[in-house]
């Protein structure tokens, strides 16, 4: 099925993507501090962010928090409320926390403002994060995937 419209530029439909492979550009400004700057590569409708790129940014940030906390892990379930349009250009503060932990299991919450922290609040996010059993035996066998385990049993 053809998506329609396609916004030149669009992170998530452009016809060229050659711009969008830079990478996302979270960076950790403190502790549970993150910073987004927009750029061009991260819109979808003309002149707004996507909303794939923030939700991204968000378990991006979640993401680190999480593996700070010690072991390697992976994201299991990532929702997101998007509360504000996000225009292109200046940048993003997202801060993430880990809000509580069960065996294995890693509940984290993130928040974009605009602005840089001062502004309204873009987007709102919980995770699910669960520690990863044999990391290293993992990424030697390829994440086991010819065995058919998955990361995250």
């Amino acid at each position: 099925m053809p998506h329609y419209p396609k916004f030149d530029g669009c992170f998530g439909c452009a016809p060229d993507h050659s711009a969008h492979f830079a990478g996302l550009g979270v960076r950790a400004v403190g502790a549970g501090e993150f910073e987004l700057v927009l750029s061009p590569g991260h819109q979808g409708a003309p002149g707004r962010v996507h909303g794939g790129v923030l939700a991204a940014a968000l378990d991006e940030a979640m993401g680190i928090v999480a593996w700070s906390l010690g072991r390697p892990c992976a994201t299991a379930h990532l929702e997101v409320d998007y509360l504000a349009l996000v225009p292109l250009g200046g940048a993003v503060h997202i801060t993430a926390r880990c809000a509580d932990q069960d065996g294995r299991k890693m509940y984290l919450e993130a928040e974009a403002r605009l602005e840089m922290g001062s502004g309204p609040v873009a987007a709102r996010a919980s995770a699910l994060y669960v520690r990863v059993r044999n990391w290293t035996a993992q990424l030697s066998s390829n994440w086991n995937t010819e065995s058919g385990q998955s990361a995250l049993s």
